[in-house]
């Protein structure tokens, strides 16, 4: 088992060492934490990226509008799944880490109040990439016009 700092320390270095593709499912994400996250991303590993993105949950800044266009800059994939409550992070298909960890500083032990978070590191089999494919499947993704969408109705709202 994975506490907060050792969850957020194993999700940076999968990141270093992955080579090929990166999926990341979380119901919230917040910018600043998803660019530290990121950091260590190398270019050309295929990055897709799934969160919940309710209304709900962007006006109350549960997420942040702006991890698209982040996304978007390095030609990676978001997505949308308005069910999504997962916190999985996958690297190359041959690594997991899952547990309660959204994308955010309090999740990842990076601010002064951060979260009792727990997590596990496997590695998948076959049922279980089969199954991530499954929720995969259902994912909307954003292309700049739906974004504009989404984005006047946060905007709206607030």
């Amino acid at each position: 088992m994975l506490t907060t700092l050792e969850f957020s320390s194993a999700l940076r270095t999968r990141c270093f060492e992955s080579r090929i593709s990166i999926d990341f499912y979380s119901a919230f994400i917040k910018q600043n934490a998803f660019e530290w996250m990121s950091e260590n991303i190398k270019t050309g590993v295929k990055v897709r990226v799934v969160s919940r993105w309710r209304l709900s949950d962007l006006t109350a800044n549960a997420s942040d509008l702006s991890v698209y266009e982040f996304c978007k800059g390095r030609e990676w994939k978001f997505g949308i799944d308005l069910n999504l409550h997962a916190k999985t992070y996958v690297f190359d298909n041959q690594h997991v880490l899952l547990g309660s960890s959204n994308i955010s500083r309090s999740a990842f032990g990076l601010s002064h109040h951060s979260n009792n978070e727990l997590g596990a590191a496997f590695t998948p089999k076959i049922e279980d990439l089969s199954k991530l494919d499954h929720i995969r499947n259902g994912v909307v993704w954003l292309t700049d016009e739906l974004f504009g969408k989404i984005e006047a109705c946060v905007n709206h709202t607030l």
